[in-house]
């Protein structure tokens, strides 16, 4: 049945996908000689000419699917398939990654997000070589394609990046730096919705299996390639990711450089909040947060707010303590490059029902010291925002 919806040329494209997960998944349970005879069903749906009826055609979307997912789950319990086989199938997806033939149309950017899925299983399908060989491959390919105006082509691919950054070849290699370096160069896309799918991407760069953003959304725990090498991850990526937000980027004249970099360090806490750089700089990432409050674009003050609660939701109690006697210093009192004054609204007139009088900054701060909670400045600013987006 999962194989018919996979390959049936009526059903969506995220029913394929739901379906080819659960396929890996069971092919990861099944003998050897009956997962590799499940592969072949599906590969044999990858090199389909131009002539073929579009049913094919929609098949080949579940076959690029499926493929991915059994090799990556069959790859995580140790059923491994020959290199040659591996090789071949990704030689038939970096074919079907390219935009540019029309034939490609209707399945390259599912064969952009299955390079990410099987690249994270590469070492353990190929010899060190090849699978640095084919790792070096994806990612020329994958970058070439974020030059693309197409939102939903861009987004999946720097997906898949982040993805291929999970690799135990990527993270003990110098491609690693180099990811890190091209998704912060992305800042001139315009979309701001696309800036999320980056920030997530720049999160698993930095943090591997422990950013949040590794998780696959078709799982319900967390369940890291079992037969991967122990690598010891280094911090240069995500110190050379803040550095380069708090420094570079946030407080750049132009807002299409502030905004990108405000979205991105979002990302960065909600998905890696517990990297050890990040607790270390909770302090200058509140106060870069705060400083963001003050901005002229409304939806740059509201990933401030949101940025300014997760910063005090990771905190331990100390912490919490210092950052929020920190927070209320620069609201009463005001800082440098602070433009916010205690008379500033947080919330508009009327937020808190019609007897809720407090609305400023000042107010909101003396309300949350009298009820003895200070804590309650953040949900404050986190029900002030009210962007779409969110």
């Amino acid at each position: 049945l999962l194989q018919e919806v996979a390959l049936r040329g009526t059903v969506s494209r995220i029913s394929k996908e739901y379906a080819s997960k659960i396929l890996g998944l069971i092919a990861s349970t099944l003998p050897a000689d009956k997962a590799r005879e499940l592969l072949d069903s599906f590969v044999a749906h990858l090199t389909i000419t131009d002539q073929v009826k579009l049913g094919q055609r929609e098949a080949q979307v579940g076959a690029v699917y499926a493929v991915a997912y059994i090799v990556c789950h069959c790859a995580e319990v140790g059923l491994s398939f020959s290199s040659e086989k591996i090789a071949s199938i990704i030689d038939s997806l970096l074919v079907l990654a390219d935009p540019t033939p029309v034939s490609n149309k209707h399945v390259f950017v599912p064969a952009v997000q299955s390079l990410g899925i099987i690249a994270r299983a590469c070492h353990l399908c190929l010899s060190e070589e090849e699978g640095e060989k084919y790792i070096n491959r994806i990612f020329t390919t994958l970058s070439g394609l974020c030059s693309s105006t197409d939102d939903v082509l861009l987004e999946t691919t720097v997906c898949s990046l982040g993805n291929i950054c999970l690799s135990p070849i990527v993270r003990s290699g110098p491609l690693l730096a180099s990811a890190a370096q091209f998704l912060l160069g992305l800042w001139k896309r315009p979309r701001e919705e696309t800036h999320f799918s980056i920030g997530e991407a720049m999160s698993v760069v930095a943090s591997g299996w422990n950013s949040q953003a590794s998780l696959d959304p078709l799982v319900t725990v967390r369940d890291p390639l079992v037969s991967s090498p122990k690598v010891e991850d280094t911090d240069e990526p995500m110190k050379t990711i803040l550095r380069t937000i708090l420094q570079n980027y946030l407080f750049s004249a132009r807002v299409e450089t502030r905004s990108p970099a405000a979205i991105w360090l979002l990302s960065i806490i909600k998905n890696s909040g517990d990297h050890p750089l990040v607790v270390r700089n909770l302090l200058d990432v509140q106060q870069a947060f705060t400083l963001l409050l003050s901005d002229n674009n409304d939806l740059i003050q509201e990933v401030g707010a949101k940025g300014l609660t997760l910063v005090y939701e990771r905190g331990n109690e100390e912490m919490k303590q210092g950052l929020v006697s920190g927070l209320l210093s620069t609201m009463t009192q005001g800082t440098k490059g602070f433009k916010i004054t205690g008379d500033s609204e947080l919330l508009p007139k009327g937020f808190l029902g019609e007897t809720g009088t407090a609305s400023t900054y000042k107010e909101i701060c003396s309300l949350a010291e009298e009820l003895k909670q200070p804590g309650l400045v953040y949900n404050f600013m986190n029900l002030a925002t009210h962007n779409a987006i969110w």
